[in-house]
């Protein structure tokens, strides 16, 4: 992807536990709210194969967890 505009980044470790849903976070010239999960595009994300992670992530969480995303 080649943006026109630089606005910044986050490490995703930074989007899940630095800032949580609903909190803002300052970027480069903007000010940005993080949304809940259930709003990211995923068409951008690659898909994780690994049998024995999402096992588990499935133990840990619950069974209805289906693909891991990166």
């Amino acid at each position: 992807m080649d943006y026109k505009y630089k606005v910044g980044q986050l490490r995703a470790s930074q989007i899940l536990f630095t800032y949580g849903i609903g909190s803002i976070a300052d970027l480069l010239n903007l000010s940005v709210m993080i949304m809940g999960m259930e709003e990211w595009d995923t068409s951008y994300m690659k898909e994780i194969r690994e049998d024995r992670l999402l096992i588990e992530v499935r133990k840990e969480l619950n069974t209805s967890v289906k693909k891991l995303l990166s």
